[in-house]
């Protein structure tokens, strides 16, 4: 939030199977942490470290996020930079938009989802092993 509004339309995550790789998900992963490590069209995207986790979460778990119980649905979109060639930058995004959430960042409302998306996660690992 920046002086009583959102800054951000969605949350930023990164779509695993863009990266066309392996079947399991430490794969997938290990794809990702080294596309993001190298870096290879200058997207200044947040790189892994050693005290940051990779939080796996289903797009069905995602999508069944219902209006009536979070004032929202969620929805997942390919958000890639115009200049990269395979970008796996995403974002879900509430439905309404975020321009009809409350203003605190600790309503029932943001707490909901928050809680939702955590329950959500079906597989963790550290940034850098």
């Amino acid at each position: 939030m920046d002086d009583g509004q959102w800054k951000d339309a969605y949350l930023s995550v990164n779509w695993l199977e863009y990266l066309l790789c392996g079947a399991d998900l430490s794969g997938k992963l290990a794809v990702l942490r080294q596309y993001q490590l190298d870096d290879p069209y200058d997207l200044r995207a947040p790189k892994p470290t050693r005290s940051n986790v990779y939080a796996v979460l289903p797009v069905s778990a995602i999508h069944e996020v219902l209006l009536e119980v979070f004032g929202a649905t969620l929805e997942c979109h390919h958000e890639p930079s115009a200049n990269a060639a395979i970008d796996p930058h995403s974002g879900i995004h509430p439905r309404p938009g975020v321009n009809t959430w409350p203003l605190e960042p600790d309503a029932p409302e943001h707490l909901a989802v928050q809680q939702f998306l955590y329950q959500s996660i079906s597989y963790r690992e550290k940034g850098i092993q």
